[in-house]
Order: C-alpha cells, then structure tokens, then sequence
C-alpha cells in the first residue's frame, strides 16, 4: 500500500529482526494485479525477495500476513477459497526454501478488513492461523466482537 520496493521491505525486516523483535511481513496484490491474475505471482516475488539470505531461525520469527492491497480499509475481502490458496501458496512456498518444518510453524495470518462481521469465517480458512486487524482494532467494541469470535473458533476447533 505505501509502494514500498522490496528492498526497502528486506531492510526493515533485516532491522526488526536484528534489534530482537518479531515483525510481521504483509504481501499482498493490487487490484490490476489480482485482475490480471497476477496474485500468486506477485506473492512469490514480494515473500523471496523479502526473506531473501534468512536463515531457518530468523524466519521462524517472522509472521508473515497475507494482505491483498485492494482489499484494505475497503470493506472488500476476497471469497475464503482465494484466501485459502494464497495462504497455502506462500506456505508452499516457504517450504520450498527453507523446509516444511518451517514451513510449518511459520504463522500465516489473512489482513484486509477483517470486521467482527468475518472475523470467525476468516478465522475458519484452512492454513489461516490469525488475522491482521487494521481500522477495527480502533473501536474498542468493534475489536471486542473480533475476540469472541476468535475465542469462538477456537473452542470449536478443540
């Protein structure tokens, strides 16, 4: 969204890492992109050329957030299928460069209006571990709902 280059990404990533902390690293398409179909693409470039030289254990903290462009602060969201096989692409692809043991424990979150009204669906995509929740978070009721809704999924996931 801010158009920041790869490289600028891999800098800041590089930082959060070096001065102890756990960054979240958001990939995502624009809408031409995504109407091009593009998406799996783009994702491929912007996940490699970020994690670019990282070792298994500086990846390992890294949360890496799908976040389509198009769909922040817009009130769109992708249909949960879309979200399901970006999240499982960018695992794949991981997996390709450092290992499905990694691969595995790397932690892959969907962001892009993420409300109280999809929270618990979003939750609910297969490969998605958490959201990424941006203006809701705000609204101290608003980001209440989200929280039972993902205390909701996740008792009924145990």
């Amino acid at each position: 969204m801010l158009g920041e280059p790869e490289e600028m990404v891999r800098r800041k990533l590089l930082r959060a890492l070096a001065a102890g902390l756990q960054p979240v690293l958001c990939v995502g398409e624009t809408l031409a992109e995504r109407d091009a179909g593009r998406t799996f693409g783009v994702l491929r470039w912007q996940l490699l050329h970020a994690l670019e030289g990282l070792d298994t254990a500086e990846l390992e903290r890294v949360v890496l957030a799908y976040e389509p462009v198009w769909a922040i602060g817009t009130g769109e969201v992708p249909e949960l299928a879309e979200i399901e096989d970006a999240l499982g692409s960018l695992r794949d692809h991981v997996a390709r460069g450092w290992g499905e043991a990694a691969a595995r424990r790397m932690r892959l979150l969907y962001g892009g209006s993420v409300g109280e009204h999809n929270a618990a669906q979003l939750l609910g995509v297969p490969g998605c571990d958490g959201v990424l929740v941006g203006g809701a978070s705000l609204e101290l009721e608003r980001f209440g709902r989200i929280l039972e809704a993902a205390l909701t999924v996740r008792r009924s996931a145990h």
